[in-house]
């Protein structure tokens, strides 16, 4: 018979944590290689056709003019040779730049719904479907231009479409198979494939077109998606409770560490989410982030060539440098978050905005001070650019880019779909609005540009200041009248916050009985 705890006495401690099983290799680190290549392949295959367009249209003889430049740069703008080359289409730019822009269109369309899938479907489903078909209709991109330019227009909004499935898919498996002090290192290695995947897209698709034709840069890296594709049926799967050939040291250590929900019916609270402070923390943060990098992603070979007066053969180099730094610092930040979360430095709270902060308010500063330089320190300006990019890495490697998976584990794809729809307003906004702006392309125009991405890092720092949490969420805890634990109930442990501790078992104490 159990014992009888006696009244006032100290609960029993909690079980001891399970032993750490080894990361490589495992299947943990198998699904984080697989979402870096995921991810690799969305930013390459969405950055594809803006190398391809240059010879798509072609280009004809520049003229020369001279412009007063007010910063005393030069009194004549770089004034450079345009050799015409007709390309295979006589599209014009107004054209060019909504073929170039479409994608955002469908991108946004199923940000919210790709979320809701994920749950429905799993990630797993989802993520291969979506970059499946994103992989087969890049093959015709090709004969779909060659039939008209709204062929071609459709088929990049039906990518947008598909393709907007992916970071909610991943946030959904990853999110399921990485442990709280191993969060931070395996979402940044898996998310800097969005960094080597710009970085590989530029040679590589200039070389495919130099040296077999535009249309080689779809067909090579089409087929990239495709073999991926089918390599991801037997390799990836959403949760370890799904993976066929995972060891049982690593599914017990998974189920220890994670905090796994029993098998329900899972009703997701629209409303609360809409409602939520610490939701809309994450989004007002994600969306500023993303105005600040799609400033600079899409509108810094113009700023390099109006300002800086880079030349055109230096530009494609030098853009690579800040990619390359983010990569690096995202990949430090998240290790630096994992072991602050493994010695208790601070709450995980107090962590999350720590780096949301620095991650912010370096990148706003230093875009304030990228406003002083012309052409005559325009290295100084690169190595502002730099800092600015790989500083604002940190917001997205130990800041706000995770904290869905903090707040509602079992909501992270939903949520992600959610905060990725809004934040990828900048990507039509941004380079609109900087047009408009800079219609002569002089450093005091461009200068509005970066202070209207201070104000946004500025406002994305305070909001998450204010409302950011990594506390579980009342609305995501699991309801007893509808779960039914898969897992024996001395094998779930407390969590680390005292509000959501679990009631321990005494030893030989009768478990409760399930609820069905």
């Amino acid at each position: 018979m159990a014992e009888r705890e006696e009244p006032g006495a100290p609960p029993p401690p909690p079980p001891p944590p399970p032993p750490r099983f080894r990361l490589c290799p495992s299947c943990r680190m198998t699904i984080t290689i697989m979402a870096f290549f995921a991810c690799f392949l969305t930013y390459m295959l969405r950055l594809n056709l803006g190398i391809a367009i240059v010879s798509m249209v072609g280009r004809t003889n520049a003229t020369r003019k001279k412009l007063l430049d007010p910063n005393n740069c030069s009194v004549y703008e770089l004034e450079r040779e345009s050799v015409a080359k007709p390309g295979e289409f006589d599209w014009p730019k107004s054209e060019v730049g909504i073929v170039l822009s479409c994608f955002f269109y469908g991108y946004i369309l199923t940000q919210i719904p790709s979320g809701w899938l994920c749950e429905k479907f799993g990630g797993k489903l989802v993520l291969i479907i979506g970059i499946g078909v994103f992989s087969a209709t890049t093959l015709f991109i090709p004969e779909g231009a060659r039939l008209s330019m709204y062929a071609l227009i459709a088929i990049r909004i039906v990518q947008g479409m598909f393709s907007a499935v992916s970071f909610p898919s991943l946030h959904s498996i990853v999110g399921g198979w990485a442990p709280p002090e191993e969060r931070g290192l395996l979402m940044s290695l898996a998310y800097s494939g969005m960094y080597v995947g710009t970085l590989t897209n530029f040679p590589l698709c200039s070389m495919l077109a130099a040296y077999a034709g535009w249309p080689y840069i779809f067909y090579v890296t089409g087929a990239f998606g495709i073999v991926w594709t089918i390599m991801a049926i037997f390799l990836i799967y959403s949760s370890p409770r799904t993976h066929p050939r995972i060891s049982q040291k690593e599914k017990a250590f998974l189920e220890d560490v994670l905090d796994i929900p029993g098998t329900h019916d899972l009703k997701i609270p629209w409303l609360k989410i809409l409602s939520s402070k610490a939701v809309w923390a994450i989004t007002i943060s994600h969306l500023a982030a993303n105005w600040g990098l799609y400033t600079l992603a899409l509108n810094l070979p113009l700023y390099m060539d109006n300002v800086l007066k880079f030349e055109i053969e230096k530009i494609g180099l030098l853009l690579s440098i800040p990619y390359i730094s983010t990569m690096v610092v995202n990949i430090l930040a998240g290790q630096i978050s994992d072991i602050m979360h493994r010695k208790r430095v601070m709450s995980l709270t107090k962590q999350r905005k720590l780096f949301n902060t620095i991650g912010m308010v370096c990148p706003g500063i230093l875009m304030t001070v990228l406003t002083a330089f012309s052409c005559h320190e325009r290295y100084y300006a690169v190595v502002c650019i730099t800092f600015t990019q790989a500083l604002g890495g940190i917001a997205f490697a130990g800041g706000f880019f995770y904290n869905h998976v903090d707040i509602a584990p079992q909501f992270a794809g939903i949520l992600m779909g959610m905060t990725n729809c809004l934040a990828q307003l900048p990507g039509i906004l941004s380079p609109t609005i900087a047009g408009l702006i800079t219609p002569n392309g002089i450093r005091s125009e461009w200068a509005i540009v970066f202070y209207l991405c201070t104000a946004m890092y500025a406002l994305g720092a305070i909001s998450y200041l204010i409302m950011g949490t990594a506390e579980k969420q009342p609305w995501a805890m699991d309801k007893p009248d509808h779960l039914v634990f898969d897992a024996p109930p001395e094998r779930l442990r407390p969590l680390d916050s005292a509000a959501h501790r679990r009631p321990s078992l005494k030893p030989g104490a009768a478990a409760p009985a399930k609820r069905r």
